[in-house]
């Protein structure tokens, strides 16, 4: 599952001529998109930007997936500024092996083997739902466009670390 969220700002044609900005909705975007799920959209703000986040499948590379949401907010009225991709993915397996262990231990403690089996199946199940909610984010990345070349530049960015305890003497 890979997320894009993209800022884009009125097209120069807009700003010069002090013409009607077009609003921007997730409605009118999705249908520009053709696929695609809007996640969020914030704005406008003072100057006119928007902040989009959009999950989008099926591309070959991030390039392209951000070729698609630049040529869908231009058909709109607006230019993609620059974007942060995040490459994220689900635990349905996770969540489904750890509820069914733990609903398998909660389970042993009745002493009945259909019970222990029940309870083990049903932790599996929720812990497949939950864990299918919780996407987890495996690479992100900085994005800008290139003008020249066409396309756009990536660029890796470190996971922020959490810091780890130490001991006090």
């Amino acid at each position: 599952m890979n997320t894009y969220a993209v800022t884009a700002r009125p097209q120069l044609r807009f700003a010069l001529l002090d013409a009607g900005m077009p609003q921007l909705s997730p409605q009118s975007l999705a249908s520009a998109l053709g696929g695609g799920i809007v996640r969020r959209l914030e704005g406008p703000d003072p100057v006119g930007q928007y902040e989009v986040e959009i999950q989008i499948e099926g591309h070959s590379d991030h390039s392209a997936a951000l070729n698609v949401i630049a040529q869908a907010l231009s058909n709109l009225g607006y230019q993609a500024t620059n974007a942060i991709v995040r490459e994220a993915v689900v635990s349905t397996v996770e969540g489904a092996l750890s509820g069914l262990i733990l609903g398998g231990l909660g389970g042993s403690t009745s002493q009945d083997g259909a019970v222990t089996a029940l309870a083990a199946l049903a932790g599996g199940f929720f812990g497949a739902l939950v864990g299918s909610g919780l996407p987890r984010v495996t690479a992100t990345y900085e994005a800008v466009p290139a003008y020249v070349a066409g396309g756009w530049h990536l660029t890796v960015v470190a996971p922020k670390t959490q810091p780890q305890p130490r001991l006090a003497y």
